[in-house]
This record gives structure tokens, sequence and C-alpha cells, in this order.
């Protein structure tokens, strides 16, 4: 319903517009006590234009929850219709977020031919409605140079909120800047269901008229508005949708001043409570009373019709991880991951199952202990089977069988000659530790062992790994096996199980050639005799020959 008063004073001419939403307020109130809640017909329009009309709002008095949310579809322009509340223009509707969008009309304060000023303002009356003006989504907003507008109460004594906007020319503008510079933004008090538009008219404007005109006020919605320095100076700003501007308003099962909150609702005393569905829950309305319906988390429908809200197949989006199966469940779903792994819900993956190994650990001790005790075994016994099989292999592969024919053949070689496991060499140099080196050359490394005799012993594990090397190998072991005298080191035999064959020889510990061979007296290097150097030569001569 519309209805326009105009005022007349001296060079101002005024006008103020009146906004209802919904039908005439007599009956407003009385669909408001209506004794039961209607459910839609199956005939009910759901769309108009491009809008779809959802319950609790409709078309038409029993297609709707009750007048307050009854909607028009009013043909526009030949074969263009488009949605009213009362004689607001509704954009859309959401469920969810319990909002509508409407567009307020945009009250202007502008210079006319006769050089004075015409006030057009608006008023939205929405009190009695189910709607209040959104306090998140809007602000009022204003645009002029020495402009003050504001909004006042429906009685006209106070104010709910306004701003300031100023400059003296064009160049102090920006484009996109709001904060007080031809344009100003203020925010709303929360509940707010009553509008009205005021200009001040106090302002000295005859310095700025000549590129300034006209101030504009609204409120809207604030994702909605970017400022442009042309709405100063043309009428850009008022001529975007016929003079008008969206606006966000908060709806909610109301009735008056007695709205009920969700405790009360739920006891459905009057037979008025809107949350058909049984997969609904109630919510206080945030902004105002009364309450809206939502669909249970993992459901999505419309909560205000019965059997509305129904399972989301939350699966069809792919939430699980890679790797992860997703299983769709009643009002969720859930992810699962192979055997071993659990679904991490805070990272989103699967991650190795410990709170499994433990319970089954905790709850099995002793079974998982006596397969372990088994398993250990067998393990042991399977490396002893393949360590075995190995050092065979590497004995064949290191002629072990011909130097044991090679020494049991020769009746020359010493009788002390042994081929040696490599767990008796193992065993004498302590796993062939780093302390029990010796020596370095370039053709091994010497480790200084003692056997289960009691024996000490020098074992070279050699770098030869040619197969033509070890041939030569097996050739120096028979040669050396010969040799016994008191000049050469003795040989007590080889270990031929490992890929790198080894040497074992007697340990000497008179220190090495080099320091045999060079005698250092106060730092200096002196050399052999020549009677030393005759004796080495008759003994190493003695020993080859």
């Amino acid at each position: 319903m519309v209805s326009t008063f105009s005022l007349s004073s001296p060079g101002v001419y005024m006008e103020a517009h009146f906004l209802l939403l919904g039908l005439e307020l007599v009956h407003l109130l009385g669909a408001q006590h209506a004794p039961a809640v209607a459910i839609p017909s199956p005939e009910c329009q759901t769309k108009c234009g491009e809008v779809d009309i959802q319950y609790p709002f409709g078309i038409g008095d029993r297609c709707s929850l009750s007048t307050g949310f009854n909607a028009s579809c009013q043909e526009v322009q030949r074969g263009v219709y488009k949605p009213f509340l009362g004689n607001v223009e509704l954009l859309n509707i959401s469920l969810i977020n319990g909002t509508i969008r409407e567009l307020n009309p945009i009250s202007t304060y502008c210079y006319n031919s006769s050089g004075l000023m015409d006030r057009h303002t608006w008023q939205f009356d929405a009190s009695l409605s189910p709607c209040r003006f959104s306090d998140v989504h809007n602000k009022f907003t204003v645009i002029g140079c020495n402009t003050l507008a504001y909004i006042y109460d429906s009685n006209g004594t106070g104010y709910q909120s306004g701003c300031v906007s100023t400059c003296q020319n064009l160049t102090d503008l920006a484009d996109g800047s709001c904060s007080g510079l031809g344009c100003c933004r203020t925010a709303i008090p929360k509940g707010m269901g009553y509008y009205a538009v005021g200009f001040d008219s106090g302002f000295n404007t005859s310095q700025i008229w000549n590129f300034s005109r006209c101030s504009y006020a609204v409120l809207m919605e604030a994702e909605a508005f970017n400022f442009s320095t042309a709405y100063i100076s043309t009428t850009k700003f008022n001529d975007t949708n016929t003079g008008q501007a969206p606006v966000v308003m908060d709806w909610a099962i109301r009735n008056g001043t007695m709205s009920l909150g969700c405790e009360e609702a739920k006891l459905n005393k009057t037979g008025t409570y809107a949350c058909f569905s049984s997969s609904s829950e109630c919510v206080d309305s945030r902004n105002g009373p009364g309450y809206l319906c939502n669909c249970f988390q993992g459901y999505e429908g419309n909560p205000y019709l019965p059997d509305g809200c129904h399972d989301v197949d939350e699966c069809k989006n792919s939430p699980c991880p890679s790797g992860g199966v997703c299983h769709d469940t009643i009002g969720g779903y859930r992810c699962s991951c192979r055997v071993g792994l659990k679904f991490s819900k805070q990272n989103n993956s699967c991650d190795l199952d410990t709170s499994l190994i433990i319970g089954v650990t905790l709850s099995s001790a002793g079974g998982i202990l006596f397969l372990a005790a088994i398993v250990a075994v067998l393990t042991r016994r399977w490396q002893r089977i393949v360590q075995k099989r190995l050092r065979k292999l590497y004995f064949r592969k290191n002629k072990g069988i011909l130097l044991e024919q090679l020494i049991s053949l020769d009746h020359n070689a010493s009788d002390g000659t042994k081929i040696f496991s490599l767990n008796e060499l193992e065993k004498a140099t302590n796993n062939f530790d780093q302390t029990r080196v010796v020596g370095r050359g370039g053709h091994g490394t010497v480790y200084k062992g003692i056997l289960t005799d009691q024996r000490v012993v020098a074992i070279k594990r050699s770098k030869v790994k040619e197969s033509i090397e070890i041939e030569q190998f097996i050739n120096e072991v028979a040669i050396l096996s010969q040799i016994n005298h008191r000049n050469v080191v003795k040989l007590h035999g080889c270990c031929l199980e490992t890929e790198v064959p080894l040497l074992v020889y007697e340990f000497i510990s008179n220190g090495t050639l080099y320091d045999l061979l060079k005698c250092e007296q106060n730092g200096i290097l002196l050399p052999l005799s020549w009677e030393e150097r005759l004796r080495i030569a008759v003994e190493v001569a003695g020993a080859l020959a």
C-alpha cells in the first residue's frame, strides 16, 4: 500500500513517499493471528520471472504462510513479470540465510529549474511485517557535496543513523572512496523496522551547485555499491534501476510484538509452529523477535514443508582424500581407508592407524608376542639359510674348492694353513670393528684379530673383485702356504665366504717395514749401514731360495 503527502515551505518543495511491505495493515494483523499454518497447494506458482518464490513466501494467500509472506507477480512490461511484496519489488529469497533482497527507492535533494531545492524522500515501514532491515548487509549511503542526511524513527523525534558528505570541487574526489568526500556510509542499529530519510537544509550549497546539483540518500546493500565521481556531477546514480537500490531484509516467523522464540514456538500451543520438516530445527532470529527454520546439518531443502529437508549425498563432491572411500550416511558422510590406515578428519588424509596397532597389542598381547617369537625365529632361521647359501656361493665363486684341493695335494704346505669360516673371523675382529684396523694399503685393509685359540693374527681384506684377479689370489695363497721361513710372515689361512676374500697372517708387533728400514735419531732419518743392507739382502735371498 502506498500513500504520499506533500508539504510546501518558502523556496522549498518537499514530497515524502511511504512504502508498506505487505498488504493492508488490517489484513496483515489478521493473518498473523491465524490459528494454524497453511500448507501450499501443489498448484501454487513457484516462480515469477527469474525469481524463485520459496515457501513460506508464496504468490496468493493460500500459497504463503501468512499475508506478510504473500507476494504478487506483476507484468511490468509486455511479457515481463516481476514479483512484489506489497509495492516493493522482490529480487530474491534465501531460506538458508533468512534474507530477501528488494529494491529501495533513492531519496533526492536537488536544485530545480527555478534555482530552488526539491526534496523527494521515502519512508519504508516494515515494522508489522516479518522483515527487518539487515544491520549486517546494509549501509546508509549518502552522496553529495555539503550534504547531511539521516534516518529518523516513526515518531519523527529521534534519529537512528546519519552521516555528512562534503567537497569543494570534483578534484577532491576519488572513485571507490566513500569516507566523507562526496560520499559517506554508516551502519544502522539492529532490529530496525521503520526507515525514513531526511535532509538537513541548513548547509550552504551556493558554491557547489554548478557542478553538484543533487544529493542522494538511501539504505542499500553494502556490497552492491561502489562510489563513482560521476555520481556527483551527473544523475547516473539515481538513473540506475530507475531510482532504486537493492536493500537486504532479514525475515523471520514473527507475530507482531508478541513473536515467539524457539523455546516457546516448539511447544506449538497455537498450532502455528512453522518448522514442518521432521529433519529441521528451530533457530532464534538474530535481528528482531521471531525464529527461523533450518534443515539439519547434512540435509538440504525447505524446512517449512513436510518432508522438505532431504539428505545430501556429500560423496558426489568427492570429499575424501585420495585412496579413501566415501560412504554416504543419513545427514552426513564418512571416509574410510584401507586396512592399517585411519582417516584423519583434521587433515583429511589417510594416516597410519596407530590406535588399531595399540588396541590389538593390548587386547592380544600374549598372542602377538607368541606370533612375534615365531616370526623372529623363522626370520632368523631364514636369514641364516640365506647367509649360508650366500657364503657357499661366494666360496665357489672364490675358487674355494680349488684351494682345498691345492692345499690337500701339496705336502709342502704348512700344517697350520686352513680355510677359516666368516663366523670365526667376525668373532676375532668384533665384526670388523674400525678400532681393529692396523693398516690400509692400495690392495686392502688389515685388521687385528684374536682367534679362539688366543692366537693374534692380522686379517687382510682384499679389494680384489675381478674374476681374473681371483685366480691370482688363489695362486698367492697356494704359494704362501708352502713358505715357512723366519723372515717371511706366516700365512695361517684364508676365508672365501665373502665377496672380497680374506687372508689371515701371523701378527707382527715390531712395527711396519717402513719403521724398520728408516732409523730416526734427533729428528733426522739415518740410512741403514752397508752391513745391515747386505744382511737383509742375504736373508731375503735365503727366503726366496
